[in-house]
């Protein structure tokens, strides 16, 4: 079982990130990258300021609650985000490039959160690969070269990714309800001790991610826009991502179960936060 939930949590990454990537224009890269300052808040927040509050919150806890928590916490953004700023009518360039640099950067950055999670948390969970080597150059293979793919495919055949990338977004959101139904049903008798205990903290963690890159970027006046788009780049972790690192570390009822837990209550928490902003934003449009 478990060799089959990690090789299928890692094609099910694998195709999430190829969807991404082929979203990403040149030109929405070079018009994000002429004006940075929206980038490196969104990458600051993102790659530093979530993680380190979601350790924090995660070093009150034991076992491994606490080392699931801090791994759905140190993840980069993922498909939801772009999908929910998209949704909420905000710059879905600048989510999708934010998405593309942090999973570029994956393969670096969270091998160096996870050894700092390790250390705060208890390893008794820890039954998996600790060669952080093996999970960096795994990482990149899942996440960075199918994004990096996925844009040079969009840049050579346009109409080609054009035509086929609602079918292939659909085929990602399908494998991810499809895998995290099953791994949810494998140990339906513990979920609920997983959403009573560290659960009640991922609420927590999600308003502070939301609260805070929606009032940072409002005192460096951001448009609303990119307002939008921060919000879930810090606010909506990559769930795929951070079940195949959990499947990784330790076994599925251990690690992946709280982690696709913790994942699913994120994403609600970002469906609602969409539908207010959207309806919001709608309004400023209509005055």
């Amino acid at each position: 079982m478990g060799v089959l939930t990690s090789s299928y949590a890692g094609i099910m990454t694998m195709v999430v990130m190829l969807a991404i990537g082929s979203t990403i224009r040149l030109a929405d890269l070079a018009a994000v990258v002429r004006q940075p300052r929206a980038l490196l808040v969104g990458l600051a927040g993102q790659q530093i300021l979530v993680p380190a509050a979601g350790l924090v919150l995660a070093s009150g806890l034991a076992g491994p609650s606490c080392l699931a928590l801090a791994i759905v916490a140190v993840m980069p953004g993922g498909v939801a985000s772009t999908i929910f700023t998209a949704a909420a009518g905000g710059n879905t360039a600048l989510s999708a490039v934010l998405t593309l640099c942090s999973n570029v950067m994956v393969a670096v950055w969270v091998p160096l959160l996870l050894s700092v999670s390790i250390g705060i948390c208890d390893t008794g969970a820890l039954t998996g690969d600790l060669d952080f080597v093996v999970l960096a150059i795994r990482l990149a293979l899942v996440s960075a070269v199918p994004l990096m793919v996925g844009m040079i495919v969009a840049a050579v055949f346009p109409r080609f990714t054009a035509r086929f990338h609602p079918y292939l977004g659909k085929l990602a959101t399908t494998f991810f309800v499809v895998f995290v139904a099953w791994i949810l049903w494998d140990d339906r008798a513990n979920l609920a001790s997983y959403l009573t205990g560290a659960g009640v903290l991922v609420p927590l963690l999600l308003l502070f991610a939301v609260g805070t890159a929606w009032l940072a970027s409002g005192l460096l006046r951001f448009p609303e826009a990119t307002r939008t788009a921060l919000v879930f780049e810090w606010g909506i972790q990559n769930v795929p991502l951070a079940i195949l690192v959990a499947l990784t570390l330790g076994s599925a009822q251990t690690l992946a179960l709280p982690a696709a837990s913790y994942g699913l209550l994120q994403i609600a928490g970002g469906l609602l936060i969409a539908l207010v902003l959207g309806r919001r934003s709608r309004r400023l449009s209509a005055a």
